[in-house]
């Protein structure tokens, strides 16, 4: 395959608590023998040969998927849907009153936030309630987890910790500005949070008392610790690390265009992604620059394999309704 772009991906989609693993949404998620794309639907990519073997959910906006077993989870307006791994059979659609945000899995459990302002816990069996709760005002993002509890924030400015037995509340820490997207555990104790005035927020994760915060001209789009580092697109177009114990700047690179709240990486190397469909390609340990290259499409999901390869996939623009394809799969 021709590869006119380069994307590296490293998403971690498992992360280990107290109580197990919480599993997290990915894009791709994978497995020995396929990547599993959402984007416009949901596809399945067999791993060999590079061809899309099935896609469901054609012309919907589908969140990233959670792998489970055999069964991949996604979200759609209104929709929790459990799809079969191998065959793309839909097993069960769960109806909800809100329009959630992609599911996270922890403790047995499927935790869906939504825009509306409520965090659901929903049996992994055939998605029936088990608690739900609204402890503020607007929407509230997907839940870090960490042992004994869910964090979780978003458009009234409050961080609060839940008990992920019945939902009650924690701990609450008021924040100065609504969250920008979902508080991330930096591990087992600490998570951060990132808000529209410019700061970033570490928090103590059994308390919310706040460690310490940075701020910056423009919100930072997301959180991504990764590599030893907190690694933070900015609104302004400039890439940040910080170190996640004090929040000191490590590096940053001025990509001199509109970022996407994307963010790739491995041991090595960092990419960012463009509005105009540019990658850039930084070394994670200074931030100095290997590469800046274009794609054939809008990238919507990417990863690295583990012969030191990628695989790249993109929506065409010029191709409406196609749903993503893969464009490169291998070393460059």
């Amino acid at each position: 395959m021709r590869i006119t772009g380069w994307l590296a991906g490293l998403t971690l989609a498992m992360v280990a608590t107290g109580a197990g693993a919480a599993l997290y949404p990915s894009n791709p998620t994978v497995d020995e023998d396929a990547w599993f794309v959402s984007g416009d639907g949901l596809s399945r990519f067999d791993r060999a040969s590079g061809r899309r073997q099935w896609r469901v959910l054609a012309g919907e906006p589908v969140s990233d998927p959670v792998r489970l077993g055999g069964r991949l989870l996604v979200t759609a307006v209104g929709r929790l849907i459990a799809v079969d791994a191998a065959s793309g059979r839909t097993e069960w659609i769960r109806p909800l009153a809100d329009d959630p945000f992609a599911p996270v899995v922890a403790g047995g459990r499927i935790l869906l936030a939504s825009r509306e302002g409520r965090l659901t816990a929903l049996s992994l069996g055939q998605g029936r309630t088990l608690w739900s709760v609204r402890p503020g005002r607007g929407w509230i993002y997907p839940p870090a987890v960490q042992p004994g509890r869910l964090v979780t924030g978003g458009q009234d400015g409050v961080v609060w910790a839940l008990d992920p037995a019945d939902g009650s509340i924690l701990w609450r820490t008021p924040l100065e500005q609504e969250l920008v997207y979902a508080p991330r555990a930096l591990d087992r104790h600490r998570l951060v949070v990132t808000t529209f005035s410019g700061a970033v927020t570490a928090l103590d994760g059994a308390t919310g008392r706040q460690l310490w915060t940075q701020r910056f001209p423009a919100p930072s789009l997301r959180a991504f610790p990764l590599a030893g580092l907190l690694l933070l697109p900015g609104m302004d177009g400039v890439l940040r690390a910080l170190d996640p114990a004090d929040g000191h700047l490590r590096w940053s690179y001025d990509a001199g265009a509109r970022l996407l709240p994307t963010l790739s990486a491995d041991a090595a190397r960092v990419l960012v992604s463009t509005g105009e469909g540019e990658q850039i390609l930084l070394r994670i340990a200074d931030g100095g620059l290997i590469a800046r290259y274009r794609s054939s499409g809008e990238p919507v999901a990417a990863r690295l394999l583990d012969d030191g390869g990628l695989a790249l996939f993109v929506q065409r623009r010029n191709e409406p309704g196609s749903g993503p394809v893969l464009v490169y799969a291998g070393r460059r």
